[in-house]
């Protein structure tokens, strides 16, 4: 293994270990982040609950003492007998009042309408009895009652006596809230309406001031034993000025918080792992594509280069092949030619046999070898029947071409085109945008039944450019010239 590879394994572990960590911490400042949000939603809702229960329950307030009112217009006109026989009947006086005392300045007491459950001494009684708009807690016995006093005009007062057992049993008999409860205190910190009856007729001035120093209060309900959430309105109505504590019963504890934040964290580090994994399985899908792709290309690499040596093997001989052909058409005509063409012959195989096997020779040892074989040629056919032009090409003659495609290309004009003195085959090799252009006018010519048929030299050229992975390389014919493009390499 080396130590390159050594390496690059630690700094992947610490990347993964990098990567953990940083995973870990997201996720328990998402932890705190989502306990927040759900304990700020949870008391929002909360809040909401109990600004809508205590509208409720002053609206319930204002009812009672929209019925009394109405009553005390009766009082004012001194219909006393008419209101004795209306509070039986009204449906929610008769539920909460349990007598009632008219008092002149100058007269005193004008009329009364007594049925408590004990004795009472009226002169001590008014002598003690609240002023303006006060109420009093009274508490006989096992009864309670709040004496409201209502100034009806200057010099004539009512004296309302409520039965807060009476008052209690009015507001619980009524659903007003399925998730909170309430507590009245009056203006001396007296309970006077409370779920729990053994609390009512007690002072508890201190859970008052404690409540009402901070607005909402996250408290150990002392009646449901459950966690609350208390907060004090201002009170006015029959009961006179007070104090509500309204109550709400947690939608949510901090351990029903934590537990959804836990469930919630851990539903998305699994959605995390799941999501790496299907990562990770992508990634090695992807690994395997590439080392595919990469097998496929490395195999029609060797199939190229298979054909390549196969096609470069097929070469040689083809052009040796050729030149015999016309060195025994030369033998019948004239000795000395052919022994010159013999000689011209050794040069150019040589530089045929001199290549290297990357397939490749620079622009200016092809041009030399077209050159001598284009020599070749003209001895053959006679100059005045065939010429190659070559453009200057000194700028990219060391640039590199396929090995014999200049070669090959003469050697194709002159296989499949007319030659004679009428018509000469003309060729030429011109520099075209980094690449070469080999271009001949087609005059066609039949082909005797046994010539032999080439066909290697194109393909031998496309094979090179295939395996160099190089474009632009094609060949064609246009408007009557046949044109190769050999892009340099």
């Amino acid at each position: 293994m080396s130590k390159w590879y050594k390496g690059f394994k630690l700094r992947r572990i610490y990347i993964y270990a990098i990567g953990a960590i940083l995973l870990i911490g997201i996720g328990v400042i998402g932890l705190k982040l989502i306990d927040k949000k759900q304990r700020d939603l949870n008391y929002r809702i909360l809040r909401d609950v109990s600004v809508e229960s205590s509208l409720v329950i002053q609206k319930e307030f204002d009812i009672l003492y929209q019925h009394v009112d109405m009553l005390n217009k009766l009082l004012l006109r001194n219909d006393y007998t008419l209101v004795d026989s209306l509070i039986p009947k009204d449906s929610i006086a008769s539920k909460v009042v349990a007598a009632y005392l008219i008092t002149n300045e100058k007269e005193g007491t004008l009329y009364k309408n007594f049925s408590l459950p004990f004795s009472l001494d009226i002169r001590t009684f008014t002598n003690n009895l609240p002023t303006d708009s006060a109420s009093r807690f009274l508490q006989v016995g096992q009864s309670m009652y709040i004496i409201r006093h209502i100034q009806l005009s200057p010099d004539k007062s009512v004296y309302w006596f409520i039965d807060i057992l009476k008052v209690n049993a009015y507001f619980w008999g009524s659903k007003l809230s399925a998730r909170s409860y309430f507590e009245v205190y009056n203006d001396e910190g007296i309970c006077v309406i409370h779920p729990d009856m053994a609390k009512v007729g007690k002072p508890n001035r201190e859970k008052l001031q404690k409540l009402s120093a901070v607005k909402d209060s996250v408290i150990e309900s002392s009646f449901i034993r459950m966690d609350v959430l208390a907060r004090v309105y201002p009170l006015e109505g029959l009961l006179g000025q007070g104090k509500m504590i309204v109550s709400v019963l947690l939608m949510m504890t901090a351990e029903d918080v934590q537990e959804i934040s836990q469930l919630t964290l851990g539903f998305g580090f699994g959605l995390i792992c799941i999501a790496i994994l299907m990562l990770q399985l992508l990634y090695s899908d992807r690994k395997k594509l590439q080392r595919v792709e990469l097998d496929n290309l490395q195999y029609e690499k060797e199939k190229a280069v298979m054909r390549f040596e196969n096609l470069r093997e097929q070469m040689n001989p083809h052009f040796l092949f050729n030149s015999l052909g016309s060195l025994q058409q030369l033998i019948d005509k004239d000795n000395t030619v052919a022994r010159s063409f013999v000689s011209k012959l050794a040069r150019v195989y040589r530089k045929v046999l001199q290549s290297d096997r990357s397939g490749l020779s620079t622009v200016g040892s092809e041009i030399e070898l077209a050159q001598s074989y284009s020599f070749l040629q003209e001895i053959r056919f006679g100059k005045a029947s065939f010429s190659v032009v070559v453009d200057n090409l000194k700028v990219v003659e060391l640039r590199k071409i396929p090995h014999l495609s200049l070669q090959v290309l003469v050697e194709n004009a002159i296989k499949h085109n007319e030659l004679s003195s009428e018509h000469p085959l003309l060729i030429t090799i011109e520099y075209d945008g980094d690449a070469l252009l080999v271009s001949n006018v087609v005059r066609p010519k039949t082909q005797a039944a046994d010539a032999p048929k080439g066909g290697y030299g194109i393909a031998f050229l496309a094979s090179v450019y295939q395996y160099y992975s190089v474009t632009g390389f094609y060949a064609q014919e246009e408007e009557g010239v046949f044109k190769v493009r050999l892009p340099l390499i």
